[in-house]
């Protein structure tokens, strides 16, 4: 439980980019009322995604590609099972690749967050290795 404290940041970034992504496309298509239901079924989705990861987080890789890609088509097939059982978006070819785009976007997003988050981390410990 403890490990999946640390992807506050994470499901803070997915839930708020998602909803701005969902606001401004139900605004250009017409519809302006977002529902209680959908977001909190949209956070529950991100929460799932996250609990994925986490699960994942436990397997030893034998390298970092094989962990991403892992990573990616686990979250990426759960974010589809998700809408679907949640019917968050009508499953059209133009919407499945729309919200494939938005996902593939949001999922970069993260990803630089966290290496640059492993990066400063790296740095303070090697000045302080430097100070030795």
């Amino acid at each position: 439980m403890k490990k999946l404290f640390n992807y506050i940041p994470s499901i803070c970034m997915c839930f708020t980019l998602g909803t701005l992504v969902s606001a401004i496309n139900n605004l250009f298509s017409g519809y302006t009322a977002m529902g209680n239901k959908g977001i909190l079924e949209f956070f529950v989705m991100i929460l799932v995604i996250h609990i994925v990861i986490c699960v994942i987080s436990y397997i030893n890789f034998k390298t970092y590609k094989q962990a991403y890609v892992c990573s990616f088509l686990a979250t990426y097939i759960c974010f589809l099972l998700l809408s679907f059982t949640f019917n968050l978006f009508t499953f059209t070819l133009n919407n499945v690749l729309t919200f494939s785009i938005i996902f593939l976007v949001i999922f970069y997003i993260v990803d630089l967050y966290y290496k640059r988050e492993a990066q400063i981390e790296a740095d303070k410990i090697n000045n302080k290795l430097s100070k030795l």
